[in-house]
């Protein structure tokens, strides 16, 4: 990116003045969008504003794009003026990522006009600005040697001092097979400064040779004054780690043994009792238990995951990726030293990120029901594949990627799935049980009770409370101190009304029917209501793709056949346009429009206003279905179909959600919320976690 062009840019952030006679620059392109803004000229449907949709739509290829540092420099600005939503910018940016048409350079320039401060910071500070809000666009972990230099350039200051650790980064990165001598010369501090820009192969790595040099150095006479005195202290790689055996190894031996009856080994899956047990023997009854509960995932939507610390160990409950921008839960030091993985089920922002804690062979126990085993290994594979066509080593090296797409890894988390029925305690710490109770989100999908010495925490993980009452079995318990819940519909009405028509009447009025839904659950859904108003009998029903293959896999009952010509549905892998007659409903997966089969049809039958589209899910507000919902003037003019909004929402209600909440006394934290759930809480007994918890 152009330097002057970035000062320019920055200094039109700064003052917010769109007139600003400094924005003027050689790009009149650039200096086109500034005087369109000024003059109030520039509408949803101006060319600039739909080449970026189209891009976002799939209808449009990056390689299209004539001068991409001016295509970017415009999308920042049209973000700036509230033109285009952030999300749209963080697609965009990972799309460009993705395809290698943004270097190192121009996304730290474009991270540094995101951060919207006109004084950059101290360097230290600036350099975690910088990657915390890289990580928060994408999946990008830069250079450092380019990020510093610069930091240089850009503010004529020279930053010598740190070559010696771009060095350490640099050779742990390219030269693996110098790793062992490199961090034993390297000293500690400087690795712990480092680890932020390691990939997260070498993350772990370091981590664990840090913990266990700072563990294998402590007084052996003072060594549990010695190790709480590291724990607490904040600059030390120790540092909020509990006392527990995945820490200690070999040293817990330095506690003090516990004398164990029967009743200390009860509730204990009895795979793991003697694997677990010197978590038992070698745990400390009488000191006071802390509780310190860490938001990995964030608050919003995106990439679930909580760890909850005890005194004993650390327990994670869920660990997703976002599919909207390929992004994962901020790394932490303990997620080296979990004791066992909580999955509430299987959607991928949920259980996308479960194949990076699964790096070189790691021993590490999830609990799960089957169904969420079976889905998230269909996902998995699926994410894997996709990660295979569509990006390349060079990105996949430099990413998370590489750990996602690794079927070694998937097959190491698979193979340490365990089952955990409902309502059936565990015991998965010293003074720490677990309870599954049916979620009513999806299949397989739980809310977890952790009840640590005597206080009970409930984790409801994505969750419906109308169907849940609805059906009349095991509620949630209200009786809990504290609650962690799904914020989806929080303080606001459902994403959209009652459908206006019915599922019946769109087929009254129609003589094709696309449906785009989500292959898991959404899917299998619409094709249950089908089934229930006898379309069959009329109409030529195919499922296509994943949710069609899960139909199958889970047993389903859709007919006689399994879903043979008897039921009246077809599984298939694609229906071809020309396949698509008169008389057929296809439920396709990509339930936003984006690609696939139901893509491809809405292309075939554009001019066709008898062939109805129904999008029955969430529609994230960068995709081609949320701007067809939402009426845009050029889709209008595109697309014939008549497209209609059937509500199949997975999470409860705002009011069922509100009545619930309202039950509980304990400490209410709510997660899995709208970026602005901050403004739409309103009650000061609603916590929207920023930072660790103590509970």
């Amino acid at each position: 990116m152009n330097i002057e062009l970035y000062h320019s840019v920055k200094e039109l952030f700064h003052e917010k003045k769109i007139n600003s006679p400094s924005i003027k620059s050689d790009n009149d392109e650039v200096n086109q969008i500034v005087q369109l803004i000024n003059e109030n000229n520039l509408k949803e449907d101006h060319e600039i504003i739909i080449s970026i949709r189209k891009l976002l739509w799939n209808e449009n290829i990056i390689e299209e794009i004539e001068d991409i540092e001016t295509f970017i420099i415009q999308s920042i600005i049209l973000w700036r003026y509230n033109l285009i939503d952030y999300v749209d910018l963080k697609v965009l940016v990972n799309l460009l990522f993705i395809k290698e048409a943004l270097d190192d350079a121009s996304l730290v320039f474009l991270s540094d006009l995101l951060l919207l401060e006109n004084e950059l910071s101290p360097i230290h500070e600036w350099l975690k600005s910088i990657l915390d809000k890289l990580l928060e666009i994408g999946n990008h972990i830069p250079n450092l040697g380019i990020v510093i230099s610069l930091y240089g350039e850009i503010t004529g200051t020279e930053t010598f001092e740190y070559q010696s650790i771009i060095s350490v980064v640099e050779t742990l990165e390219s030269r693996p097979e110098y790793f062992s001598e490199l961090v034993e010369l390297t000293p500690s501090k400087d690795l712990v400064s480092v680890l932020p820009w390691l990939n997260w192969g070498n993350k772990r790595l370091v981590t664990n040779y840090l913990i266990e040099k700072e563990i294998s150095e402590l007084d052996e006479t003072t060594f549990i004054d010695s190790l709480n005195n590291k724990i607490q202290t904040s600059n030390n790689i120790l540092n909020d780690l509990p006392i527990s055996y995945p820490v200690l190894e070999k040293k817990i031996t330095n506690i003090p043994a516990q004398t164990l009856d029967s009743h200390d080994y009860e509730n204990i899956p009895s795979k793991f009792v003697s694997e677990w047990a010197p978590k038992f023997v070698y745990s400390r009854p009488e000191i006071k238990q802390k509780i310190k509960i860490f938001f990995p995932g964030g608050n919003e939507i995106g990439h679930s995951a909580i760890m909850i610390k005890t005194n004993e160990g650390i327990i994670l409950l869920d660990f997703g990726l976002s599919v909207v921008n390929n992004s994962f839960p901020k790394w932490s030091h303990l997620l080296e030293k979990v004791d066992v993985v909580l999955l509430s089920h299987a959607h991928l922002d949920h259980s996308g990120g479960f194949p990076l804690l699964y790096h070189n062979n790691r021993k590490l126990p999830w609990f799960a029901k089957k169904e969420t085993k079976i889905m998230s290994e269909m996902l998995w594979n699926d994410t894997a594949n996709i990660v295979g066509r569509n990006v390349n080593d060079a990105i996949k090296n430099k990413t998370a990627f590489r750990h996602i797409a690794n079927q070694k890894n998937i097959r190491n988390a698979l193979d340490n799935y365990n089952e955990i029925d409902l309502q059936t305690e565990i015991k998965v710490l010293p003074k720490v049980t677990v309870k599954a109770y049916n979620a009513a989100h999806l299949f397989g999908s739980v809310g977890y009770e952790l009840n640590i010495d005597g206080k009970r925490i409930l984790y409801t993980g994505d969750f419906n409370l109308d169907i849940m009452q609805k059906n009349k079995g095991k509620q949630f318990p209200s009786d809990i101190d504290g609650l962690i819940f799904d914020g989806t519909y929080w303080g606001r009405p459902s994403e959209y009304p009652n459908p206006k028509p019915t599922l019946k009447e769109v087929l009254d009025n129609s003589t094709r029917v696309i449906i785009p839904a989500f292959s898991m659950g959404r899917s299998q859904e619409m094709l249950f209501q089908l089934k229930q108003l006898g379309a069959e009998k009329k109409w030529k029903i195919y499922i296509t793709g994943m949710g069609g293959r899960l139909v199958r896999k889970l047993h389903l009952t859709i007919g006689p056949s399994g879903g043979g010509r008897s039921s009246g549905v077809h599984i298939t892998g694609t229906v071809l346009p020309e396949d698509f007659t008169d008389n057929s409903i296809v439920i396709g997966g990509q339930g936003m429009l984006q690609a696939g089969t139901s893509r491809n049809l809405l292309e075939s039958t554009s001019d066709d206003s008898k062939t109805s589209i129904v999008l029955c899910g969430y529609q994230a507000p960068n995709t081609l279905g949320y701007h067809l919902l939402n009426k845009n003037t050029y889709l209008k003019a595109k697309y014939k179909q008549q497209v209609y909004r059937i509500n199949l929402s997975g999470h409860s209600s705002a009011k069922t959600l509100d009545n619930y909440v309202n039950s509980i006394n304990g400490t209410k934290i709510i997660v899995h919320s709208p970026s602005d759930a901050k403004e739409q809480i309103g009650k000061s007994d609603v916590i929207v976690p920023q930072s660790p918890i103590n509970f």
